[in-house]
């Protein structure tokens, strides 16, 4: 069985994981994130959270309820190994109880597009491999020119090659370029082969500097 994708967000110092199929958030990753700063801040371990607090709260027990209701038992609330994956309103409602700022990051979270670019840039990507196959020659050494136009987008887009994981824990901004970059190398590869990789780069760069 194929794993979910996890994205990551910063959040006040930390990452906190997002499931990109379900949407679902990181519980423990927020509450980690926080006390990690409430500590570093104060010294006061009196102030570190513990999420099993937040669901014996009397509002909480209503909330679990209606949300359930609203949307189905399958987005209340999952917990494997100890590992609290919450609905994105449950976690607007932890951030809003471990602390008010948290509540505002959230809430552009809820409204950003990260998740749809990222299926947007992998999808685009797929097309523009398929086309990089079909006009590359030789054919044997298409692989290698698919994986030089891969590390010339990440570099573009800033994006460190190190890590297997550099897209899931990419920003929107940076999905959306590579979404344009891709898009242009598919329009521009038939017809001027590897020579439409710094075009493609040099038009979106433009593109989105003329939308700022």
């Amino acid at each position: 069985m194929k794993t979910e994708m996890l994205m990551e967000r910063k959040l006040f110092g930390g990452n906190v994981r997002q499931k990109h199929k379900t949407e679902m958030l990181s519980a423990s990753d927020l509450l980690m994130s926080y006390n990690k700063m409430i500590v570093s801040e104060t010294g006061d371990l009196s102030k570190v959270k513990k999420i099993n607090k937040y669901f014996e709260l009397a509002g909480t027990v209503d909330f679990l309820e209606t949300l359930e209701e609203e949307f189905g038992a399958d987005t209340k609330l999952h917990i494997k190994n100890k590992e609290h994956w919450v609905h994105p309103f449950v976690f607007l409602d932890i951030a809003l109880w471990v602390n008010p700022k948290f509540k505002i990051e959230v809430y552009k979270w809820l409204h950003d597009g990260l998740l749809a670019n990222r299926d947007i840039s992998g999808n685009s990507y797929n097309k523009m491999s398929g086309i990089v196959f079909r006009h590359y020659k030789p054919f044997t050494k298409a692989k290698e020119e698919l994986r030089a136009i891969a590390v010339a987008i990440q570099n573009a887009c800033s994006v460190s090659n190190s890590s297997k994981k550099k897209w899931e824990v990419a920003t929107e901004d940076q999905l959306s370029l590579r979404n344009k970059i891709q898009d242009y190398i598919c329009l521009l590869y038939p017809i001027m082969g590897s020579d439409a990789i710094d075009h493609a780069i040099s038009k979106a760069k433009e593109d989105v500097h003329e939308q700022k």
